[in-house]
């Protein structure tokens, strides 16, 4: 079967304009195309705008099956999911932590076998069959535990636990707790851990919005001073002498004064953040190609 990626965006707008019409809590998937094979572990990701890193995915973990739920991805995200015979399912509803995977596990999954990965979450393949094998003899639990990784650097130590196999019904959503939001719905003391690297790509251009943004290309300017660290100082003395006027200018305002102060030292860690940033941690480009390596393949479709 065919599917046009034109007829899929349009699909898109039109579920968004529905959303805002239905309640809050409601959640659902739509089917957009369906290449599982209901024989093996199904690997499923929430994806959007993935478009650097989902090859990596689709190709490492070709031997199970792949389910997207995309949240309306516009790059080629969904082109080269496509291409990669991946199957997809359109989120619709509120996406709030895990509510979307555990309505799939329950009512949608083929293989009644899943394992819930991140876009940037990386398991070792020869893990995942050890998974699929205990989901298939029953009652278990599968627990993730999170190693992350920071600008391409692995941290010494994991950072917690989390549940990450089910079989069909086992999983319960939690809207109370958005951090960890997937549990059991039973008990089990048949458990395996498995190691999930966790390969965030920070960026304080795109992590922190217009003001991210505005202070990368800025110190960026400032770098290519002949005196970086002078002209960074230099700036932050002009920062002060606005905050100075902001107090003449607004001297019984004690919440606004109180609020550009904050304003001012939230400023100072951005900018300085956004330094060391450029000065000493790899680029987003850098982290990319790090975490490219893990996989042992290229990235080319």
């Amino acid at each position: 079967m065919s599917f046009s990626l034109t007829s899929y965006r349009i699909m898109i707008r039109n579920n968004s304009e529905k959303i805002n019409r239905i309640k809050p809590e409601y959640t659902g998937l739509e089917l957009i195309i369906d290449n599982r094979s209901g024989a093996c572990l199904e690997i499923v990701i929430p994806v959007f705008n993935e478009e650097k890193r989902i090859v990596n995915i689709l190709n490492y973990y070709k031997e199970f099956d792949i389910v997207l739920l995309d949240g309306g991805s516009t790059d080629k995200t969904i082109d080269i999911a496509f291409a990669k015979n991946a199957s997809v399912f359109s989120r619709l509803g509120m996406n709030i932590g895990e509510n979307h995977f555990v309505y799939y596990l329950n009512n949608l999954t083929k293989s009644g076998r899943c394992f819930y990965m991140s876009g940037d979450d990386y398991v070792e393949r020869s893990e995942l069959k050890k998974v699929s094998e205990l989901l298939v003899k029953g009652d278990c639990q599968i627990y993730g535990r999170r190693i992350d990784w920071f600008y391409g650097i692995k941290a010494s130590k994991p950072t917690c636990l989390l549940h990450k196999g089910f079989n069909k019904g086992d999983a319960v959503y939690d809207p109370t707790n958005l951090h960890d939001t997937l549990s059991y719905a039973r008990q089990s003391t048949n458990k395996l851990i498995v190691d999930v690297q966790h390969l965030h790509i920070f960026s304080m251009k795109d992590d922190y919005g217009k003001f991210g943004n505005y202070i990368y290309h800025e110190v960026s300017q400032l770098r290519k001073s002949a005196n970086p660290i002078k002209a960074f100082m230099v700036r932050f003395l002009k920062l002060g002498r606005d905050l100075q006027l902001g107090f003449v200018r607004f001297p019984k305002k004690f919440w606004l004064i109180i609020f550009l102060l904050a304003q001012f030292f939230a400023s100072f860690f951005l900018f300085l953040m956004s330094f060391i940033e450029q000065s000493k941690l790899n680029t987003k480009d850098e982290q990319i190609k790090k975490y490219e390596k893990m996989y042992q393949i290229t990235n080319n479709l």
